[in-house]
């Protein structure tokens, strides 16, 4: 026997408390009753006239009647199928027996029992189809009434919270002075009665914001159980953890802003306690700490407080979203652990590491206070307040930097031994690496530095200096450790590399300018005709009428080359103006210009003789006398007195074409 007649035979057990074997004999012996119809929904799909056992026509028939309204009433894939077992058809669904058929019924029927089985089961079937597309289109479309009802009672809800809200925001504004008073301690005011009003209107915010959010989500959980085809999703637990997710994000909203204002408030208060509840630390007449050096701390400590409780709070609301959901509770105590391990090992570090951290704490207050005390004596050094002798004041602040350097590096091989981690190898390694880097990479960068140490205490110029620096000359605007910047008198910044500085030649235009006065000196070259003593006065009178020229000591004039054609003349003359060099040179040529050409004296540069034959003089007609006219040509003859060529025949021999010159 197989197992679906093993079933078969439970069920009929179970529904008929007596023998097929004796109730088909008794329905061979009884009579014939009166039919009773088998009906779904109303209508009758067939009629039974044999009793089965101790059940007559009726109870058969509405006994399968109501399991033919318990199969419309919970509707499923499952089709009537016939089964033959000891001598009797059923007609199943599934694992319910619809309805059994002996032979007493087929022979009433007129049928064989095989033959009206598949009867009864078409029949049956296809009425149940029926129905069933009837009975569903009814309740769909009374579940669409409903959720259309729930739908507008939603936004029924959310039209009222819109509406009451507002109200209560301005009612809560409106107390703002009234009932709702600034908290203060003494004659200070803590939080502000316009902060307690805006605390509660974020409260009412966030209230109306969770209601919303509730009325939605019970609307979306209607919805799942109404519509058929969304009854049999599991989303609700989902839908669960996302409502408790978006309440977990308004409170964490809400506590963030609240921590958020707070310290807000604290960072602007704490500097207006400055004199009332905060003042410096002092020794007797020394300020050891200043009370703004205080409130900058507390200010700090504030953030750091306020970032930690934030990064505090995101880690909570983190661990309890992730409790909401299935596959995410087992992340919360993961993250717990994450987290809890390293603070917990970053605690007792700190607490082990408590007397180095006390030791370097007295080491960084004991160099603070060298280092300033050797800053006030620099800056005496500097405005000569303090004088050493051979010392400069211009060497103050750079011999400072260094002094300073060297106490800083000091105290670093001091501390180094206490700093956490020192002695790892991965510390020492990295400290290794760094020194191979620092060493390959800045070879340059040190020369420089080393030759700008060098540059300071060599004096060889100053900010402001007139330079000339190989092959740029210009005012030096700034001088520092690794270059040296100068400005030309284009206005062009050349940037010069220390080291190039200290292996090239330097000339400083300002040195000496202040107390000996700087030579300009420059060269004009006049024909042998003119007469030396007249330059010189030439000269010397252009210079003397030069802006930025001093007069004492007095201008000179030297007498550089007697050339071919001219005599080099060198007019130099003292300046107390380096800066201005290239325009005290052009004027200084301008005036030697108007000078000459005024007296009517040719300058020979370039090239020109002193002796003319019909040519103008090279002087600019507004500069040339009245009634100038050009000298003729002069004319030698050979044989003639006063020719070039006296002593020669006074005709040459002929040429080669024969021809003679002559007078």
């Amino acid at each position: 026997m197989n197992s679906t007649a093993r079933l078969f035979v439970c069920i009929l057990t179970a529904l008929c408390p007596f023998s097929v074997r004796a109730s088909s004999t008794s329905d061979s012996t009884r009579a014939p009753a009166t039919s009773a119809p088998v009906l779904i929904g109303g209508d009758t799909v067939l009629t039974l006239a044999a009793p089965l056992g101790s059940f007559g026509p009726e109870e058969r028939a509405q006994k399968i009647t109501a399991t033919l309204q318990s199969i419309l009433d919970h509707p499923s894939s499952d089709t009537l199928r016939v089964v033959d077992f000891s001598g009797m058809s059923y007609i199943t669904s599934g694992e319910t027996v619809v309805m059994t058929i002996t032979d007493h019924d087929a022979s009433l029927a007129g049928e064989n029992r095989d033959v009206l089985a598949r009867q009864y089961s078409l029949m049956i079937q296809e009425r149940l189809t029926v129905e069933s597309d009837r009975h569903a289109s009814r309740d769909l479309l009374k579940r669409l009434l409903i959720l259309l009802g729930l739908f507008a009672g939603t936004v029924l809800v959310f039209i009222v919270l819109r509406m009451i809200f507002p109200r209560f925001y301005t009612y809560l504004e409106g107390y703002e002075g009234k009932i709702l008073r600034p908290i203060r301690f003494k004659s200070h005011e803590f939080v502000g009665k316009e902060a307690l009003a805006g605390f509660l209107v974020l409260i009412a915010r966030a209230i109306r914001f969770g209601l919303s959010i509730a009325v939605f989500y019970l609307l979306v959980e209607a919805a799942l159980d109404l519509l058929p085809w969304t009854q049999s999703l599991t989303i609700r637990p989902l839908l669960t953890g996302v409502l408790l997710t978006m309440f977990a994000l308004i409170i964490a909203g809400v506590v963030g802003k609240m921590i958020l204002s707070f310290f807000s408030y604290v960072k602007r208060t704490i500097p207006g306690w400055e004199g009332t509840f905060i003042h410096s630390v002092r020794l007797r007449t020394m300020e050891i700490i200043p009370a703004r050096n205080i409130i900058s701390s507390l200010v700090l400590v504030a953030k750091i407080v306020q970032t930690i409780l934030l990064l505090l709070l995101a880690y909570v609301t983190l661990t309890t979203i992730f409790t909401f959901f299935g596959f995410t509770k087992t992340w919360s105590a993961a993250l717990l652990t994450y987290l809890a391990h390293p603070l917990t090992s970053l605690a007792s570090a700190v607490l082990n590491y408590l007397p180095n951290l006390f030791f370097i704490l007295v080491i960084g207050v004991v160099t603070n206070y060298v280092l300033r005390f050797i800053k006030l004596i620099f800056q005496g050094l500097e405005s000569n307040a303090i004088r050493f002798p051979g010392f400069y004041p211009e060497w103050s602040i750079p011999t400072y930097k260094i002094v300073r350097f060297l106490i800083l590096a000091f105290v670093a091989v001091i501390v180094f031994p206490y700093l956490p981690g020192s002695n790892s190898p991965a510390f020492q390694g990295i400290s290794i690496f760094l020194g191979i880097l620092f060493s390959l990479g800045s070879s340059s960068a040190i020369a420089n530095i080393v030759a700008g140490v060098v540059l300071t205490y060599m004096r060889p110029f100053r900010p402001g200096d007139r330079v000339k620096i190989a092959d740029a000359m210009g005012d030096v605007v700034e001088k520092t450790l690794l270059v040296t910047r100068i400005r030309t008198v284009k206005n062009v910044d050349i940037s010069i590399p220390n080291a190039m500085v200290l292996g090239s030649h330097i000339i400083n235009y300002n040195s000496s300018s202040a107390e000996k006065g700087l030579i300009l000196h420059t060269s004009v070259t006049i024909g042998y005709d003119v007469p030396w003593r007249r330059v010189h006065e030439l000269l010397l009178s252009a210079a003397r009428g030069t802006p930025s020229i001093l007069p004492d000591p007095p201008p000179f004039v030297l007498q550089a080359a007697l050339d071919d054609f001219y005599v080099r003349y060198e007019l130099n003359a003292y300046t107390d103006r380096p800066n201005e060099m290239s325009r005290t040179y052009s004027a200084l040529h301008q005036s030697i210009q108007d000078s000459f050409f005024d007296a009517g004296v040719e300058i020979c540069s370039p090239h020109f003789t002193a002796l003319r034959d019909g040519n103008a003089a090279s002087i600019p007609q507004d500069h040339l006398p009245a009634g100038y006219k050009a000298p003729a040509f002069r004319i030698h003859l050979p044989g003639f007195p006063g020719g070039r060529d006296q002593g020669r025949p006074s005709t040459p021999p002929d040429d080669a074409g024969g021809q003679q010159t002559g007078p």
